[in-house]
């Protein structure tokens, strides 16, 4: 997400890719995560693609391969793009017999 929260770019995907073209078609998407520390701890945000970019010499991918990988994304073959989301539902939570906050 941006800082302020309004927006997240979650997803990356190849131009024409059969996923891209679904998103195309509804723009509603969801993005799950669960904390690798705490397989407890999530976060599900629920909300509409609102903006398609293309990842210019793939700095974009870049930069979440170093950060994840330590190095530059592999496979540079093809154009991609960057699908922006902006949320309509934020969930924050525990699962399992955890106390709710």
């Amino acid at each position: 997400m941006d800082r302020l929260g309004r927006r997240a770019r979650p997803d990356q995907l190849a131009v024409g890719s059969v996923k891209g073209q679904h998103v195309r078609r509804d723009p509603h998407v969801s993005v799950s995560s669960v904390d690798s520390d705490d397989p407890w701890r999530y976060v599900i945000v629920r909300g509409r693609e609102t903006d398609i970019v293309p990842d210019e010499d793939l700095a974009f991918i870049d930069k979440m391969s170093l950060r994840y990988t330590g190095s530059s994304y592999m496979r540079r073959g093809f154009e991609r793009e960057i699908f922006v989301i902006t949320p309509d539902h934020i969930r924050v939570g525990r699962g399992g017999w955890a106390r709710r906050r």
